[in-house]
């Protein structure tokens, strides 16, 4: 990847963010606050809006050029302060450490959540009204997920006109490194010390939980855990401690036949970085530190009337935003700015603005909601029957083990308590993480999980937004105070999860990166001359849908040409699309009527492909290695008289390639004949 088109990306997006938060510091009093949160409220406005009429990709770039224009013309006449040197290379520092990440990692591959983002990223990459067709289910809507996020980086590719894969890689780098540098900002402007904020940056973006001291000292003395894998067993053992991720190292192993432990995961923010997943988390941590800088902005003694409204609007306009931007967080958003509002209702000594947070906090909300209202209305006609239970006796997190992950939290909410005043945010904030632990141990989201499994996304939603929300909130209350012992005990307590600082950075430095650079996110499958040129095909191709084998109900290679090439498939991961349908009876049809093609036991294959509106069928490497050197040539017997062979390469004796449906843009080639 040329380090030049690295710099024109970021300087794309960076030129009209200026003129952004040139008016994020006048509408809310803080440059990096306000420009985040008019970027979340201006990306929820144009979803909002794009469900009335399409946006078109030019309006998009004039918008960016203008803004770019707008913004020089702010620092050239000296309306807008230039930032100094030191200050611009902090910033810079905070997107630099996530693109290490994406540019040692890049490829997305099948084995986690980056095959689905990059699949939720393509329904917005086209200028149409939404909601979009459903790219693994045409000609069904794609109105079933929280779209925020991957709408924003579908707003990359139609800004820029960039491949889709790299919006997934760079929008990992901007979301990222813009919390990042918010954490840093706020902790370093209320703690006014570099080192507090360090600390409190630290243990944030590269900390782990409490676990990671003692899950070191455990991998230090087995002599069963091979040294190449130590940085990776430690990782996972931080993130799933309470689970199959810490056995062995908190217990002995499981004993044959006994009942498997609970799968409780924990994932830090730190740990995104690793993971690295274009997924709806990130946005759901951005609204928590959001949250949190916001509280602490309406604090600040010099903040006028007009802008504390401003500040409660916000609040509560992207309480509402997390519904489309993460749904799961949504229940402790909500009670962290309900709770908010009615502690403000009974501690606020000016009389005159008790009511001031209840009642621009609202607005904001209602507002939100009045624009959000076509995205919500089609998820609200998707929803799954998942109810909120009581956790049974049976499901409660073992003591143990939870303790070891939480006592640094636990520690910094008793400190709270302790030594802060009683109408201060600091104990509010310590009051509040009660409430959102209990509330996590006490309810649970009865989605289609079952057994071990059962509180599994709950808690992977929901115990890293209160680790986020709540470390964040009340280290910078402590260390705020600049008292010397509580900076020690709140500083003690940050410190331990740093271990797993050493941890990444060992994994990093170890892990080997044979896709290096590929920021486009494909190598991993163009790195195969065969599938390189079927995608390039797929891309210059007229619009149509593809079908390709079904290697698996999910979490397999299935659909990734198609989604690399800019197609949409007539069949995704059937599980996913089962689950997000609500156990639609069509889905199992089609993965029958796929498998019988492929198998070759489709006895009318030509009309079946064209009245299932099949443009494009693929054959890859998979297919050769799976059905056998003859196998495409047996279909291509089958479907010749409607459907031409592309031949973009050879695995041994058997063809790699496309067909195309004969008149949908010329023929693709004359008919292949068998070698």
């Amino acid at each position: 990847m040329s380090v030049f088109f690295i710099i024109a990306v970021f300087a794309a997006i960076s030129l009209p963010l200026i003129a952004v938060s040139y008016w994020g510091e006048r509408l809310f009093g803080d440059r990096p606050i306000g420009t985040l949160l008019l970027c979340l409220l201006s990306t929820a406005v144009a979803l909002g809006l794009e469900h009335y009429v399409a946006i078109p990709s030019a309006v998009l770039l004039a918008s960016g050029l203008l803004a770019s224009a707008y913004g020089g013309w702010l620092l050239h006449t000296g309306r807008m302060q230039r930032p100094g040197a030191s200050g611009l290379v902090v910033l810079g520092l905070f997107f630099v450490y996530p693109l290490i990440w994406r540019w040692g990692f890049p490829s997305i591959y099948p084995t986690s959540e980056r095959v689905t983002d990059l699949y939720f990223i393509s329904h917005f990459i086209d200028s149409q009204k939404l909601p979009a067709i459903d790219r693994w289910l045409p000609p069904y809507r794609f109105d079933f997920y929280y779209p925020l996020q991957f709408y924003w980086g579908g707003l990359f590719v139609r800004s820029l006109n960039i491949p889709i894969g790299f919006a997934y890689n760079f929008g990992v780098v901007f979301l990222m490194g813009g919390t990042g540098y918010l954490i840093w900002h706020v902790a370093r402007r209320e703690t006014r010390h570099w080192r507090s904020a360090l600390v409190i940056t630290a243990a944030l973006v590269i900390g782990g939980s409490g676990a990671a001291p003692y899950i070191a000292t455990q991998i230090a003395s087995r002599e069963d855990i091979p040294s190449a894998q130590a940085s990776l067993r430690a990782i996972t053992a931080d993130a799933r401690f309470n689970g199959d991720g810490g056995r062995g190292l908190q217990a002995p192993d499981t004993a044959a036949g006994a009942p498997k432990p609970l799968e409780l995961p924990l994932e830090p923010y730190s740990y995104q970085y690793y993971l690295g997943d274009f997924h709806p988390t990130l946005t759901g941590l951005l609204i928590a530190f959001l949250m949190v800088a916001l509280m602490l902005r309406y604090e600040t003694p010099t903040i006028d009337t007009a802008r504390r409204k401003r500040l409660s609007f916000a609040l509560g306009a992207i309480t509402t935003i997390s519904i489309v931007g993460n749904t799961w967080i949504f229940p402790l958003a909500a009670m962290a700015t309900g709770l908010w509002t009615l502690w403000k209702l009974a501690t606020d000594d000016r009389h005159t603005q008790r009511l001031l947070p209840l009642i621009w906090t609202a607005g904001g909300g209602i507002s939100a909601l009045v624009v959000l209202l076509p995205v919500l209305k089609g998820l609200a006609a998707r929803q799954l029957q998942t109810p909120m239970l009581w956790v049974p006796a049976e499901l409660h997190s073992p003591l143990l083990p939870w303790l070891v992950q939480w006592w640094p939290l636990l520690g910094l909410t008793g400190l709270a308590l302790v030594v802060l005043p009683r109408r201060s945010l600091g104990f509010f904030l310590a009051l509040l993480t009660i409430v959102l632990l209990a509330f996590s141990e006490l309810f649970y989201i009865n989605d289609l999980s079952i057994n071990e499994f059962e509180r599994t996304n709950s808690t992977l939603k929901w115990w890293g937004w209160i680790w986020s929300f709540s470390m964040f909130g009340l280290g910078v209350t402590l260390l705020a105070q600049r008292r010397p012992t509580v900076s020690w005990l709140t500083t003690l307590l940050l410190i331990p999860g740093l271990v797993s600082g050493y941890w990444y950075a060992r994994y990093w430095l170890g892990e080997a990166k044979t896709d290096a650079g590929k920021l486009d996110g494909s190598h991993f499958y163009t790195r195969d001359p065969q599938h390189r040129e079927l995608i390039d095909y797929l891309r210059q191709a007229p619009d149509g849908v593809t079908v390709e084998s079904i290697a698996g109900n999910a979490y397999t290679d299935t659909g990734m040409l198609s989604l690399l090439g800019g197609k949409r498939l007539y069949m995704g991961w059937p599980d996913h699309e089962y689950t997000w349908r609500g156990g639609m009876v069509e889905i199992q049809t089609r993965v029958n009527d796929v498998n019988k093609l492929y198998a070759r036991e489709l006895t009318d294959a030509p009309q079946w492909l064209i009245r299932s509106h099949i443009d494009f069928v693929i054959w890859s490497i998979r297919d050769c290695n799976a059905l056998g050197d003859q196998a495409a040539w047996q279909l291509n017997d089958q479907i010749k008289r409607d459907y031409d062979l592309k031949i973009t390469g050879w695995w041994g004796n058997c063809p790699v390639g496309v067909w195309t449906r004969q008149g949908l843009g010329g023929r693709a080639e004359p008919p292949a004949q068998t070698p």
